[in-house]
C-alpha cells in the first residue's frame, strides 16, 4: 500500500511543475497508480505467489478513478454487476502466530505514568 501512495504522491509532485488542470492531474495520477498497484507483487513474495495484487494498495488506487470522474463532471462508472468468485487457497500461505488483529486509541493529556495534567 505504501509503495502504491508513494508513486501516486510522485506523480502529483511532478505533474504539478506544469500546473495542468485538476482533472488532467488526476487522470495522470490514476494512470500511475493502476501500474504501481500492478507492480505490487514484484515487491513481496507473499503476493507473487498468490497471483494477487496489494489489498490496500488497490484500495488507494482504485478509489481515484471515482474521484477524477467526479472532478472532470464525467458520470461515475457503475458498479461491476457480477463479481468475480473468491477462493480461499491465498488467505495464508504459512501459519502466523497472530491470530488477531487489534487496534487501539489512546488518548488523554497526561505526559508521564501518574501524570493527571
Amino acid at each position: 500500500m505504501l509503495s502504491v501512495i508513494r508513486e501516486l504522491a510522485e506523480e502529483a509532485e511532478e505533474r504539478a511543475a506544469s500546473a495542468p488542470s485538476v482533472a488532467d492531474l488526476l487522470a495522470a495520477v490514476v494512470r500511475r497508480g493502476e501500474q504501481a498497484l500492478a507492480r505490487t507483487p514484484e515487491q513481496l513474495a507473499v503476493l507473487r505467489e498468490a497471483g494477487v495484487v496489494d489489498a490496500g494498495g488497490g484500495g488507494a488506487a482504485r478509489a481515484r478513478p471515482r474521484v477524477t470522474a467526479a472532478v472532470a463532471g464525467e458520470p461515475l462508472p457503475e458498479a461491476p454487476a457480477e463479481r468475480e468468485a473468491l477462493s480461499t487457497d491465498a488467505i495464508h500461505q504459512e501459519l502466523s502466530r497472530y491470530r488477531y488483529c487489534t487496534i487501539f486509541v489512546i488518548e488523554g493529556t497526561a505526559r508521564r505514568r501518574g501524570d493527571r495534567g
